[in-house]
């Protein structure tokens, strides 16, 4: 190698590569002979997050996402995880999700408390009744037991800010899949270890109706580096 520049593998944080239409698991669509897998090894990206779908009407949580390692036909290989996390819908841009996912946030909390209520009175040696999980929880479960992070895709500053104050609260973890917006916030986004997934290609006119500084910047990226920030 000598006279080479050797590299590790490129991630891709958005990638489509490798799929076939027609299942809604993301492991069950997978085709390794694809030749979008060859292209993104050819191009040096060995490994991808893939999302299929999303939030849709007034639910929060939609679609399906995974971590795949691009092995040209090797299907075994390709799959690492699926779901790495939890599609979001959640804003000012979104009321009928965000009150949702609110409310099933507080609802899995409120669980999460009364079942260590329960563990310790039986540890105690009274006979208690252990507390009925609420519908639908397992999603807000594995969020706030930080198995999963939560996946959101902002449309502004104020999107930003209302996931900013949801970590504050229910302490998950958050991506934030989209940072137009996202340079003057670098710091309270630091301060809650989110990451951000960028495309420099991504473009937002600044709101001349208010008086902080908003859309696009070209230093996003500078910026949030220098905050910390991990990106992608």
């Amino acid at each position: 190698a000598k006279g080479k520049v050797v590299m590790p593998g490129m991630v891709a944080a958005r990638a489509s590569a490798g799929l076939f239409s027609g299942s809604d698991k993301i492991a069950d669509a997978l085709d390794p002979m694809h030749l979008s897998v060859e292209q993104a090894v050819a191009s040096g990206i060995t490994t991808g997050y893939l999302v299929s779908g999303g939030p849709t009407g007034d639910n929060p949580f939609g679609g399906t996402n995974a971590v795949l390692k691009f092995t040209p036909g090797d299907l075994d290989s390709m799959l690492v995880r699926e779901p790495a996390s939890l599609n979001v819908r959640f804003g000012p841009s979104a009321p009928l999700q965000s009150f949702a996912f609110r409310e099933g946030l507080r609802q899995a909390k409120e669980y999460l408390r009364r079942q260590r209520e329960y563990e310790a009175d039986q540890k105690a040696g009274k006979k208690v009744t252990a507390p009925a999980k609420p519908n639908g929880a397992d999603d807000y479960l594995s969020l706030l037991t930080r198995r999963l992070p939560v996946r959101m895709q902002p449309q502004d500053q104020n999107d930003i800010l209302a996931a900013l104050d949801l970590v504050d609260t229910y302490g998950f973890r958050l991506i934030l899949d989209g940072g137009t917006e996202a340079w003057p916030l670098a710091t309270e986004i630091a301060k809650r270890n989110a990451c951000v997934i960028l495309c420099v290609r991504d473009k937002q006119v600044p709101n001349e109706f208010v008086s902080r500084p908003t859309g696009s910047s070209p230093q996003t990226a500078a910026i949030l580096a220098r905050a910390g920030i991990v990106l992608a």
